[in-house]
Parts: C-alpha cells; sequence; structure tokens
C-alpha cells in the first residue's frame, strides 16, 4: 500500500523520486523491510482504525499493527499521534 501511495503522490507531484527506487534507497541505507503480511488479515485490523478516512493511513498502519506492531517510517503527524511506533 506505501507504494501505491507514494505512486499517488508522485503523480500528483508532491515528491519527486519514484517510489520503487525510494524503498530500495531505504532498504540500502536503514535496512527498511516491506512487509509481506497477509493482505485479509491487515484489511481486517484497518476495520479498527477509524481515527481516519484515509484509506491508504488505515491499510499502512494496519500493516503495521498486523506485522506485530513494527515500525512505521512516516512524516505524517496524524499517523505519529495514533501510532506509537512511527519513526522519522
Amino acid at each position: 500500500m506505501v507504494l501505491v501511495e507514494l505512486e499517488y503522490l508522485l503523480e500528483i507531484k508532491r515528491i519527486v523520486k519514484p517510489p520503487v527506487a525510494m524503498i530500495d534507497q531505504l532498504q540500502t541505507l536503514i535496512r527498511l523491510k516491506v512487509s509481506n503480511h497477509p493482505f485479509p488479515e491487515v484489511a481486517r485490523t484497518a476495520v479498527f482504525e477509524a481515527w481516519t478516512r484515509d484509506i491508504f493511513d488505515r491499510i499502512i498502519v494496519a500493516q503495521a499493527r498486523s506485522d506485530g506492531y513494527s515500525g512505521l517510517v512516516s512524516a505524517d503527524e496524524k499517523i505519529q499521534w495514533h501510532y506509537s511506533k512511527t519513526i522519522w
């Protein structure tokens, strides 16, 4: 879902670096790992992320929660407020 949101941000010109290149760079620089947690479980968790109507934010936070409360890289202040393991 993060790749999809980053692509959307690229298309509306809010970021300039292609998402795959950005993820690849972060994997090298900070050993970022992309979760492979099953989507049906993530979707089930997202149902409880009622603090936002943004589907991207719901899925992204739900994935981190579903994946054992893993760290989540985000500058989004709402995500930081609602998910204590946000890293930025």
